[in-house]
């Protein structure tokens, strides 16, 4: 009943998908970066779903790309996208971890989080463009937002956070054994399926997805002193475009 809960929240927390109401106490916040995946599991059947309408009506990939970012924003309220302009904005100003961390808190948009934001979108709009020659949207990519939250969800348990925010409270109320068991089930259960379907094409991608990994792990220490939810943000939206990214090199080097 608890990791029920716990998901209730998850889905509460990181989507605008409509939820019951539930206390938020640390007891109900025990597993909610365990349950972090299962939103992804519900994008990647909306995404899959989306696919299915694009190539029945004979849209074009620019359709195909655009649908597919909106019906993200939408169904994770932006909360991602906006720890990703904050974070880029607070990076690009390259001041001292203190003047970062206070960026990362101030809700107005610098130049920075624009230039970053519309990079990525057009990053992920190419992209995905690229992917839809297929008849169906290929299961490797159904895979990439279930298998970037529970990155995310994992640095947030094993980064070193910072001591004031929302994921220092998840991580300080959450049972954190048990959660890095799910969250490590839930990256082996994606890890094998990238393989199994094309184990090119799926190494590549886990190599992106630890390669981001890292490298947040790197940039938080060095430039904030520490994790946070902006940052987990940060990291979901280049994991799942890194992974993007890595399967579209796997597709061509297949085909030379």
């Amino acid at each position: 009943m608890t990791f029920f809960r716990s998901l209730i929240m998850a889905f509460s927390m990181y989507s605008s998908i409509p939820m019951p109401n539930t206390e938020w106490n640390e007891k109900n916040m025990r597993y909610i970066l365990a349950a972090f995946p299962a939103v992804g599991c519900f994008l990647s059947l909306a995404l899959s779903a989306w696919c299915l309408i694009a190539k029945t009506l004979q849209f074009g990939g620019g359709v195909f790309s655009a649908g597919s970012i909106v019906l993200t924003v939408i169904i994770t309220g932006g909360i991602h996208l906006d720890g990703f302009c904050d974070t880029a904005d607070a990076l690009g100003s390259h001041a001292s971890p203190e003047r970062k961390r206070e960026i990362l808190k101030d809700s107005h948009a610098g130049a920075f989080a624009v230039i970053g934001a519309v990079s990525l979108i057009v990053c992920a709009y190419a992209l995905l463009a690229e992917t839809y020659s297929g008849s169906v949207f290929p299961a490797q990519l159904a895979v990439i937002p279930v298998l970037g939250r529970a990155v995310s969800g994992t640095a947030g348990l094993l980064f070193p956070a910072y001591r004031e925010g929302t994921l220092h409270s998840f991580s300080e109320s959450s049972e954190k054994r048990t959660s890095l068991l799910i969250l490590g089930a839930w990256i082996v259960f994606c890890g094998g399926i990238l393989i199994v379907l094309n184990s090119l094409r799926g190494i590549c991608m886990l190599a992106a997805a630890g390669a981001c990994m890292a490298a947040v792990y790197r940039v938080s220490l060095k430039q904030f002193k520490g994790m946070n939810g902006d940052l987990a943000g940060f990291l979901l939206c280049i994991t799942e475009t890194s992974m993007l990214f890595a399967y579209l090199i796997a597709e061509k080097i297949a085909m030379l």
